[in-house]
């Protein structure tokens, strides 16, 4: 596109993402997840800390229609993975932890998080991988597609983002 193209096509995604809806009521523009049928596999015991793999079902749905193929064709991203960090003790609060670009692989973020500090200090930790990054993203790929070049694409990253967000904080209640 033109520069100009590119701006008319900017100001058709702003008038399609910034109802003011959206930003008066957040829930008619971001869905809430449910953590449904999740796989919970034990990884790893550490002393006190047991290391739980988790696994379920994104069941996100992209909100722009036209990008939602393009959004929906890498099936490593239809499934939300997340590893939590306990004691196994029961009514303990968790803090959930959220990586940065590039990041989600279990053996840097368990190096770059205070895992055993927050233990300590009573909580579990709960690690969610973004979407498309790390076990999330499609194989090859020297980085994920999200974020990226794509306004529409960044926008869907984000609502999923929060979508499986909302389903890990659900299920660890």
């Amino acid at each position: 596109l033109s520069h100009e193209g590119r701006v008319d096509a900017l100001k058709a995604l702003a008038t399609q993402y910034g109802a003011a809806e959206y930003l008066q009521q957040p829930a008619t523009f971001f869905s809430r997840g449910v953590a449904a049928h999740v796989q919970q596999t034990h990884v790893d015991t550490r002393g006190p800390m047991e290391v739980h793999q988790l696994r379920w079902p994104s069941a996100y749905t992209p909100f722009n229609v036209d990008v939602a193929p393009r959004y929906l064709r890498d099936v490593q991203n239809h499934n939300v993975h997340a590893r939590l960090y306990t004691t196994g003790e029961t009514g303990r609060p968790a803090v959930v932890v959220i990586h940065g670009f590039l990041c989600g692989q279990w053996a840097l973020e368990e190096r770059l998080w205070p895992l055993q500090r927050l233990m300590r200090w009573g909580m579990d930790v709960a690690l969610l991988v973004l979407p498309f990054h790390a076990v999330r993203g499609r194989p090859g790929l020297p980085k994920p597609g999200f974020p990226g070049a794509d306004p529409r694409v960044n926008i869907e990253g984000f609502r999923q983002s929060i979508h499986d967000l909302g389903a890990l904080r659900d299920w660890l209640r």
